[in-house]
């Protein structure tokens, strides 16, 4: 007969098995790229025309690996990956009476941060949730009014813009759909008093639609640049979903002091690239985090501070400075209120670059933008606020609501979670 904590990790690996199985044929990365492709020359934006302009506006051609559609994937990605997980925090506390171990009931703990108390020898927290998410805008610019601006290679001279029809550009107007659905299991158990071991397994839906619509932008009364047909506007659409096993979490958290009202831990967390990058599932690199962990408990009240760096392990999000405050506290015997900013910096320059402005030197100088999208930091502040209620047989129940706090990277306009979870 299985014990509970059993039953949790046999269910865990159920949902992976399921999670794990046939793969579409086509990824989402794929699927973004469908919304740039108007012919069928197995490239973005060429063009089915003679005289060797088909390929002249192929973005990584071009413009490099530093390209207009590299972006766009890479803030997808970046953005998924933002999502923070919950944390493993109990309902009870270790305290030492004469050398003897007390447990005393304390604060369930925040939704997202994480507090210096462990959970203690011998105990088990187990728990899950599903979060979902549909991004809304990139740097404040709607997802369903995003211009992209396509410049002509430089064929002719060495000056842009001779022969005229370098002039010519390819404008894509794009109406974009990205969701999130995520269902985590995880898993704390005290090692020790002091010590704590994590193990967070999340399972991904992610979507991806939309439609575009193109036009050659030209001066000229006779353009040679033309789509399929003959034409200077074009449409496209697409629309795809994808499943499977996101970035496991392994983490370990050390109590380092202990007194009434504050303590004070460590906390250490790697993040394996087990999801799948181009369906958007993971980031495609190992991440490590590293917090150090300030909490007190006065009553009812209990704030805390979280702070620390991510080695994300992606070029597209970049290493952080990440910081986590708040409080929760306690309204009822069974209802406890939680809530938390949560930031992250990044360290350095910016790895989510836009391509440089579109700069013409003939017939005049001028310069076109690349896209509608400000050239602003990708960092991210986010308020969460949640509540944990205690449900009869002592399982406790977590709801949360993310909402951003400024314009930063690929944003939804609220993140939502609900969720279970149970000391054993």
């Amino acid at each position: 007969m299985l014990d509970r904590g059993s039953k949790v990790l046999a269910l865990a690996l159920l949902m992976v098995a399921v999670a794990a199985g046939p793969g579409q044929a086509q990824t989402l990365t794929q699927r973004v790229q469908e919304l740039f492709t108007f012919g069928d020359c197995g490239g973005s934006l060429c063009l089915q025309v003679g005289g060797g302009h088909g390929d002249h506006y192929i973005p990584e051609v071009v413009q490099g690996e530093q390209n207009t559609l590299a972006f766009l994937r890479a803030a997808i990605g970046a953005g998924l990956s933002g999502i923070p997980s919950a944390a493993a925090n109990g309902g009870v506390r270790v305290r030492f009476v004469d050398g003897r171990p007390v447990t005393e009931e304390i604060s369930p703990g925040p939704i997202f941060a994480e507090r210096a108390q462990t959970l203690g020898r011998g105990i088990l927290l187990a728990g899950g949730n599903v979060t979902g998410l549909s991004f809304s805008n990139i740097r404040g610019v709607p997802l369903s009014d995003l211009e992209l601006n396509f410049p002509h290679v430089n064929v002719g001279n060495a000056a842009f813009g001779d022969p005229d029809f370098e002039n010519d550009i390819i404008r894509v107007r794009t109406a974009l759909d990205v969701s999130l659905l995520v269902a985590n299991v995880y898993v704390a158990y005290g090692v020790t008093d002091a010590v704590d071991l994590a193990v967070g397994i999340p399972l991904v839906q992610s979507s991806v639609g939309g439609s575009s619509r193109a036009e050659v932008i030209s001066t000229l009364s006779q353009t040679p640049h033309q789509f399929v047909g003959g034409g200077t506007t074009a449409e496209t659409a697409t629309d795809g979903s994808a499943a499977g096993i996101g970035d496991i979490s392994l983490r370990a958290k050390v109590r380092l002091l202990e007194r009434d009202l504050w303590g004070a831990g460590v906390l250490g967390e790697v993040r394996l690239p087990t999801g799948n990058a181009d369906d958007f599932h993971g980031s495609g690199g190992m991440g490590i985090r590293a917090l150090g962990i300030v909490s007190g408990q006065a009553g009812n009240f209990a704030p805390h501070l979280n702070a620390g760096i991510f080695l994300s392990g992606s070029e597209a999000q970049g290493d952080q400075v990440v910081v986590a405050a708040g409080f929760d506290q306690i309204l009822t015997p069974s209802v406890t209120l939680a809530l938390d900013f949560l930031g992250a910096w990044g360290m350095g320059e910016s790895t989510l670059a836009l391509p440089e402005d579109i700069r013409f030197d003939v017939p005049q100088p001028r310069t076109t933008r690349s896209s509608n999208l400000p050239n602003i930091a990708d960092n991210r502040m986010d308020g969460s606020i949640g509540v944990k209620f205690l449900a009869p047989g002592g399982a406790r129940l977590v709801a949360n609501a993310l909402v951003p706090l400024n314009e930063g990277g690929m944003r939804p306009s609220v993140v939502w979670s609900l969720g279970i979870e149970r000391l054993f």
